[in-house]
């Protein structure tokens, strides 16, 4: 099934997240849980895992991320904040 809505979503724009993504990221109760995955936070950024993660590794991921071993996590607190208010977490206001 996966391989099938990968396919049905090839034409969709990936420059805004679209209302699906936050529910793919959401948990059971219906909130969005404190720390996501890459590919959780890349859904709800509308880009794709490759390129998260690639500005992971780089260091160019907008927000704060927690390493712990090979396992990276994204508080969603403020993922959350940036596609809110579309500046970064505690960034001064011009």
């Amino acid at each position: 099934m996966y391989g099938l809505q990968r396919f049905a979503d090839a034409g969709k724009p990936t420059c805004r997240p679209s209302a699906s993504a936050t529910e793919e990221v959401t948990m059971y109760n219906g909130s969005i849980p404190a720390m996501l995955t890459v590919p959780q936070a890349a859904r709800l950024l509308g880009i794709g895992r490759t390129l998260a993660y690639q500005l992971v590794r780089t260091g160019a991921w907008p927000t704060p991320i927690i390493r712990a071993g090979r396992l990276i996590k994204i508080p969603s607190a403020p993922l959350l904040e940036l596609l809110a208010t579309g500046r970064l977490p505690g960034a001064v206001a011009p």
